[in-house]
């Protein structure tokens, strides 16, 4: 089984055009566990034995919920929970979008507090570039936080005095926290 090709995919979709969903390990291996035989793993996924539709797979659901007491949640909820455990885990919301299928990133925005520590991530692939230099000007490297910040307010002066180029920020206004 090659996982990098393992994929769901989708014929009856709200835009009306199939899609390919990659699927994980344990999903192929709880797919592959209903239905065992190769040749017989297309068409419905959830079938009677008889290989005729099941029916709405929200009516299951809901008998399901009602069977073990459980209030308040919906089938879509199911998509909402994977997103923001995509989110949780890494996933970009770029890929969450085409994941579920979104056309609009706007969509998937939802979820990006759910990454609260995404920038902070993008920040910190900054790190290595001070030691470099700045129009020919050799910048200090620092070796705490603090020493950072006053040095980094004082090339912005130097740099703004000598290269003639205004500061990007204003460092000596800011809180470091």
């Amino acid at each position: 089984m090659d996982l990098s090709t393992s994929r769901l995919t989708l014929y009856r979709t709200k835009s009306g055009k199939p899609r390919g969903i990659p699927i994980n390990r344990a999903v192929y291996d709880a797919l592959v566990a209903l239905e065992p035989e190769q040749a017989r793993r297309e068409g419905l996924v959830f079938t009677r034995r008889d290989g005729a539709a099941w029916g709405q797979i929200r009516s299951a659901f809901a008998k399901a919920l009602e069977r073990e007491g459980i209030k308040g949640f919906r089938f879509h909820d199911l998509r909402h929970t994977a997103a923001s455990h995509l989110v949780m885990r890494g996933a970009s919301l770029k890929d969450v979008q085409e994941l579920l299928g979104h056309s609009d990133l706007k969509m998937t925005q939802r979820y990006a507090h759910l990454s609260p520590d995404r920038l902070r991530d993008a920040v910190d692939r900054m790190d290595g570039l001070a030691g470099g230099h700045i129009d020919g000007h050799k910048v200090l490297e620092s070796t705490s936080t603090q020493d950072a910040a006053s040095r980094a307010s004082a090339q912005v002066v130097e740099v703004s005095r000598v290269g003639g180029h205004a500061p990007v920020a204003q460092l000596d206004r800011a809180t470091v926290s």
